[in-house]
């Protein structure tokens, strides 16, 4: 699977069916017709990748079993893209008009766009958009597990370009944690994550352990709200009204309560929704749509409940004044 940014869209017209030797049928790359299409895009001039991956098929019926971290076992079939200290010759770059900038990256297999995110020469824009939309197509868990194991592998390695790329790989995956959702937390990715960290405190490496241990439990425990103190509150005379407070008042009042709902709402939320529609996924946006629907209901409500148009109007130029 080849992964595009909202660039190039993926076409069958890009990718043909060779046989080889044993008469399966495998898919790889026409670098001819993809570099016609690039360079004719008016996203302008594309440069192709040198290498080409295939990934694993993935089963999305197949139960997915934990790494388990604590467990020293050597690595031993590396993956050749994961482990790589450079997956730019996996990757569509496009070339700027301003050499002395950075190409920017348009495309490429799911790991090479995971390594290109834990490099030193990534631009803080490519890392920002790939935490944001990494889930379109792959799983927080997986990644993670990804993540995981690309740090193992460049901190068993003695060379100061690796020991760099384990620390900057460890720097993404303490982000992904620090921005799991509710729905992600799931006991077998809290099970990775935790044995990750009981590996980190057996090597003597107190600060990531501690570091990672503690963004982990920053998502699990929700902080609980203050305790509500109930005063004695007399009863009015007579019940208040849409008419016995001032718009601007009424205005602020709904504006925090929506403020209120629309922080508690993930990035993560909005693409699942574009994607599945599924409230279970997204609870503070099915959260905040209700709200506004049933503000929605209850102004229409009001509006039209008055038996005369004049005490319609009336609510009708209280709604609009609160609006404005």
């Amino acid at each position: 699977m080849t992964c595009y940014m909202n660039v190039i869209p993926v076409t069958a017209k890009l990718l043909q069916n060779s046989l080889v030797l044993s008469g399966t049928s495998r898919v790889t790359p026409d670098f001819a017709n993809l570099a016609e299409l690039l360079q004719d895009a008016e996203l302008g001039p594309f440069t192709l990748p040198s290498k080409w991956t295939e990934e694993e098929k993935e089963d999305d019926h197949t139960p997915r079993r934990a790494i388990d971290w604590l467990e020293r076992r050597a690595i031993a079939q590396v993956p050749e893209t994961i482990c790589t200290l450079d997956a730019s010759d996996y990757l569509v770059m496009r070339t700027r008009e301003d050499l002395s900038k950075p190409p920017e990256v348009r495309g490429g297999p799911r790991d090479a766009l995971i390594v290109h995110a834990t490099e030193h020469n990534s631009s803080v824009l490519f890392q920002e958009a790939f935490l944001v939309t990494y889930r379109t197509f792959i799983s927080s868990h997986d990644l993670i597990n990804k993540l995981i194991t690309r740090y193992v592998y460049m901190s068993l390695s003695g060379d100061r370009a690796s020991q760099s790329a384990a620390r900057l790989t460890f720097s993404v995956l303490v982000r992904v944690v620090d921005e799991l959702t509710s729905y992600e937390l799931s006991e077998a990715l809290v099970h990775t994550v935790t044995s990750f960290v009981y590996r980190l405190i057996h090597e003597g490496n107190l600060i990531f352990a501690r570091l990672l241990r503690k963004r982990l439990l920053d998502r699990i425990v929700t902080p609980k709200p203050p305790p509500a103190t109930v005063s004695k509150l007399t009863p009015p005379r007579k019940p208040y009204n849409l008419f016995d407070f001032r718009s601007s008042d009424i205005a602020c009042q709904m504006t925090y309560i929506d403020s209120q709902l629309f922080h508690l709402i993930e990035p993560a939320e909005l693409l699942w929704w574009a994607q599945e529609q599924d409230e279970l996924k997204s609870p503070n946006l099915v959260a905040f749509t209700e709200h506004f629907n049933n503000v929605s209901f209850w102004v229409r409500t009001l509006v039209i409940t008055p038996s005369t148009s004049k005490e319609r109007e009336k609510y009708m130029l209280k709604f609009i004044k609160i609006m404005k």
